[in-house]
């Protein structure tokens, strides 16, 4: 195998480096470079790319595998201060059914004013998602229930797969007496999620599923609401 060789210089704030070998064979050689608060890059063989602090900590790394097919990059986490509300992916019906199977409509999230303007690749997002369910007295029946799962696309604006599951709730009505006549119950967690594209624009696209089932025939309200937090990104 044989390289080109052309003379070059690269400059940083306090000094030239020029180098006459622009293609080098990294066998058995490795490259480093140190900034001005002894922080150093190294690229070797033995180590792949790694980033020190001044103690010689290893603060970044690469994987020593490929990365496969179905695998997307991570990045690096930055958190938001202060979080910002961005959104709540709702179901709501007053009607006699007692049983529904249902998907919120598509729903996507532009991020791209909640991110540096100047960001290019962010990579993920880390939400916090709030859920909560309500059947109403009049609808509620001995074990009423509610499923509700909120889940993420890798493509902006298309249905999400059954398995890209952020967060899930289940609750079941399991007494019907004046005190616990209604169904209502709440969780919340964080979450990461990736960040899809579509014309250079940034964006989170999630759906809701949610079954309700063995409810009385009541004209009555039952309702899901999925509340979004923004409280970082990864790049």
């Amino acid at each position: 195998m044989s390289f080109n060789k052309r003379s070059w210089q690269a400059s940083n704030f306090e000094e030239t480096i020029e180098n006459n070998d622009v293609y080098r064979r990294m066998s058995d050689q490795s490259l480093q470079f140190i900034d001005k608060d002894r922080r150093k890059i190294k690229i070797s063989p033995d180590d792949g790319i790694q980033a020190e602090d001044a103690n010689g900590t290893v603060i970044h790394d690469t994987p020593d595998c490929l990365i496969a097919t179905n695998m997307v990059y991570g990045g690096h986490i930055y958190f938001k201060q202060p979080a910002t509300y961005m959104n709540n992916i709702s179901v709501s019906y007053t009607d006699t059914n007692n049983y529904r199977n249902v998907y919120s409509s598509i729903t996507n999230i532009d991020l791209s004013s909640h991110l540096p303007s100047d960001l290019t690749n962010a990579r993920g997002a880390l939400l916090f998602i709030y859920l909560t369910v309500y059947i109403a007295n009049a609808k509620t029946a001995l074990d009423a229930s509610v499923k509700t799962e909120c889940r993420f696309s890798y493509t902006y604006n298309t249905t999400p797969n059954s398995n890209n599951m952020l967060i899930r709730l289940l609750s079941r009505c399991y007494a019907t007496d004046a005190d616990n006549a209604f169904l209502q119950n709440e969780i919340g967690s964080h979450c990461f999620c990736p960040i899809v594209y579509d014309n250079g624009v940034p964006y989170i696209t999630l759906r809701t599923w949610n079954e309700f089932s063995d409810m009385n025939s009541n004209n009555a309200l039952y309702v899901n609401s999925c509340y979004i937090y923004l409280h970082g990104f990864l790049s």
